[in-house]
């Protein structure tokens, strides 16, 4: 962790004034530098009650350019905000390329909150600021610049500032439940803030302590404080990503797609009776499901023209329409180029109790994007832990995630677009991009094996289906749907 202070003369108000005047520029001129050049930043101001959080937030907003700032603080999580994993409401947040995102209290206040008065144990605690670590780098990663400021003061000072603050009502207010920290002694709050902030202090998200004491050096200090960050970023052309473990190469995945069975189907007496059977134990299920809070992602990839909006379909007509959404996902547009890649997906994480279905997903950051050359070998290489870490966070929050692969053959699959040809209903299925897609075949079989490989885990297996046969196929859709609500408690 460093210390930075401006150590310059500021001999009144008048003196401190005119150096403002003078110095505001050059952070300004960071700012426009880092709009141009397309970088998002993330600040975010910490500090002991009476430190002078709002103070400088509000500064900050005059002294930038507060068209490309929003700020955000931090408070109890709303209704909408507790029936989702915890770091949604930030990632719905998070500013765009050229935005800065001011956070007063973040992502770490929750997590200490939780910690001083004992509700969660040491160990979870841990936990919960890993998960802030690979936020961060996640973040830092994408090109996102991450800069943390903790404003600091002693025992006696704070103890004066609050007196102080105190007896002026117009400025009481701020003392908020949170700010008091329900009491708790100064010296375990700064030891437990010493600890988070070594904890998470990293090249590409690091912490810096400012003194406090004396209101006019604290401004100027975070001044050229960020004009230094944002100018030793802007020549490096990014974060810092010394402390980040760049994806290396790996082995060959095994053949999975080449392994699979397409041959399995079931007769249409058979079918019908199942598929009757399996609505109604789902249509009860899901209501179960909703009573207790429990929500579920079911995601469905699959080769062009394998039937993933048929099994879709079919898996909706067992759903109370009150309770399901699907979303169909296609390139990105407006905003979302400007933000990490998995943003537009947390935003539409259901709230609890609900059912939320991706007609092709975050994936694509591993298939098509890597295969079309739309993404990096570092970011997509990059993306299979990353895609880990966001399915994760959900199942610990108590989403149940299911996701499909759905396969046929390159002769059922050319059978299928030639019938879509003629297909009245069917015509506005088959693009130009589906017939170049089938030349890349081989590159997006590859593709297919390597996302297997390293994201079927045991919170969010895959589930490869034989779609040759479109009933089989939906059949096993909704017995899987089936057998998950049914483990749920």
């Amino acid at each position: 962790m460093q210390e930075y202070r401006y150590d310059g003369d500021i001999n009144n108000g008048k003196h401190y004034d005119e150096i403002v005047e003078a110095d505001r520029s050059e952070l300004l001129t960071r700012q426009f530098k880092l709009i141009d050049s397309e970088i998002p930043v993330v600040i975010v101001i910490s500090g002991m009650v009476g430190s002078g959080k709002s103070e400088i937030i509000n500064l900050l907003n005059e002294w930038m350019d507060t068209r490309f700032i929003e700020t955000h603080v931090h408070r109890p999580p709303s209704d909408e905000e507790a029936d989702r994993p915890y770091f949604w409401k930030y990632w719905r947040r998070l500013p765009g390329e050229g935005e800065t995102g001011l956070f007063l209290g973040s992502w770490y206040t929750q997590p200490w909150l939780d910690h001083i008065d004992g509700s969660i144990s040491k160990k979870k605690y841990l936990s919960r600021l890993q998960d802030i670590v690979r936020f961060e780098e996640l973040l830092a990663a994408d090109g996102t610049l991450i800069i943390k400021i903790r404003l600091e003061l002693t025992e006696k000072q704070q103890i004066k500032r609050i007196k102080a603050t105190k007896n002026r009502p117009a400025y009481s207010w701020r003392m908020s439940a949170d700010d008091m920290d329900n009491g708790y002694p100064f010296e375990k709050k700064k030891k437990l803030a010493d600890e988070m902030m070594e904890f998470t202090d990293l090249p590409h998200a690091p912490w810096f302590r400012v003194d406090a004491s004396q209101p006019r050096r604290r401004n100027l200090s975070v001044m050229h404080l960020l004009t230094t960050f944002f100018d030793e970023n802007l020549k490096r052309g990014g974060p810092d990503l010394s402390g980040i473990e760049r994806p290396n190469g790996f082995l060959p995945s095994k053949d999975f797609m080449a392994e699979m069975d397409l041959t399995p189907s079931i007769d249409r007496p058979d079918y019908t009776v199942q598929m009757e059977k399996l609505r109604k134990k789902i249509f009860k299920n899901v209501w179960k499901a909703h009573q207790n809070k429990r929500s579920l992602v079911c995601v469905f990839e699959g080769a062009d023209a394998a039937g993933k909006g048929g099994s879709i379909r079919r898996l909706i007509r067992a759903v109370d329409a009150r309770l399901f959404r699907v979303i169909q996902i296609a390139a990105p547009k407006g905003r979302e180029k400007t933000t990490h890649y998995l943003h537009r997906f947390w935003r539409r994480i259901p709230r609890a109790g609900f059912v939320t279905i991706y007609d092709r997903s975050w994936y694509g950051r591993v298939l098509v994007e890597r295969v079309e050359g739309f993404a990096t070998e570092e970011e997509w290489k990059r993306a299979y832990a990353e895609i880990n870490q966001f399915e994760k966070e959900l199942t610990d929050a108590g989403v149940v995630v299911l996701k499909f692969w759905l396969e046929i053959s390159a002769d059922e699959q050319l059978k299928r677009f030639k019938a879509r040809e003629v297909t009245e209903h069917k015509k506005f299925k088959i693009t130009d991009d589906d017939w170049r897609n089938r030349e890349k075949r081989t590159e997006y079989q590859s593709a297919i094996n390597d996302m297997v490989e390293r994201t079927s885990t045991d919170y969010a297996p895959w589930h490869l289906i034989p779609a040759e046969d479109k009933k089989f196929a939906r059949v096993e859709v909704l017995r899987l749907v089936h057998d998950a609500l049914k483990k749920m408690k």
